[in-house]
């Protein structure tokens, strides 16, 4: 049986650096760079090993247009790049992005250790476009309970244990950060969908740029976009809308493929244009 990526179910550890790439000549590379970053998970797990007792974990997350050019066309049915939702004065925003790596670990020196692999792997390939340290928010997250229609759809056996993750952004004073992420769980509620979607919350607190970080696990791309038009709509002018903390707020999809299909693209499945559900690591 699939087993999702290492960095989805459990929660984050206490260091968590994301980054986001956009791939240069991207129908040109996109293989190449597909070889290496599934590769990303297994050397985070290897380094784990080398430096026990600290943990680390990584996630990769794949957009559209890299996953469907890497992959030659073969995507999750319910996959669909994010695209703008507006709503009175309140919007989110597309943003670009093709692969996303989230580390979190016991160590910071591991997680930079790590990261300059990627670099040196991805070199002249990719343009870094997003870069945060993250703080964790565990108050906010503590009462989640990992649903269990994140997953893609059972007959979709060759995606099985993936899920698609919509990163994102919201850059604000720091003040609104509780009242803009219960509004979300108040609504998931109220609409049923708690069982589909699983939130993680983080903290952006850095000297340029002060906000929160989601990360939206879910099923059904379609239901999610509708889901987050409500909310805008529903917290206009309450929480999106306010005077002194007016929101930026952007946003990208990822396909985030079990640790199984990862392992098999690993062994040969991108040359071949195959998905094997294979194992190379134990977790």
């Amino acid at each position: 049986m699939a087993r999702p990526q290492s960095g989805i179910v459990p929660p984050p550890l206490y260091h968590n650096r994301i980054q986001v790439f956009e791939i240069l000549d991207l129908p040109m590379t996109s293989m190449t760079v597909g070889q290496f970053s599934v590769m990303i998970p297994g050397l985070g797990h290897q380094l784990a090993q080398s430096n026990s007792p600290e943990e680390m974990r990584v996630t990769v997350g794949f957009g559209f247009m890299f996953w469907t050019l890497a992959w030659h066309g073969m995507t999750p049915r319910l996959f669909k790049p994010f695209e703008t939702l507006e709503s009175g004065d309140n919007e989110i925003i597309e943003v670009e992005g093709d692969l996303l790596v989230h580390y979190t670990s016991s160590s910071q020196k591991l997680i930079e250790e790590l990261i300059q692999k990627v670099e040196n792997n991805l070199k002249g390939l990719v343009d870094l476009v997003v870069d945060h340290e993250l703080h964790w928010d565990k108050q906010l997250d503590a009462d989640q309970k990992i649903p269990g229609d994140i997953w893609v759809s059972n007959d979709e056996a060759e995606f099985s244990k993936g899920t698609f993750m919509l990163h994102l952004e919201m850059e604000h004073h720091h003040k609104f950060s509780k009242p803009l992420v219960h509004s979300l769980y108040s609504l998931l509620e109220a609409r049923e969908m708690s069982d589909r979607v699983m939130i993680r919350v983080m903290d952006i607190n850095e000297d340029e740029k002060k906000g929160t970080y989601l990360q939206l696990f879910h099923q059904n791309s379609d239901k999610l976009d509708a889901f987050l038009e409500d909310w805008l709509e529903q917290d206009q002018p309450h929480v999106l809308g306010i005077g002194e903390g007016e929101i930026s707020v952007r946003a990208i999809r990822f396909f985030v493929p079990s640790l199984d299909v990862l392992t098999g693209l690993r062994q040969g499945g991108i040359r071949m244009n195959r998905f094997s559900q294979t194992r190379q690591w134990k977790e």
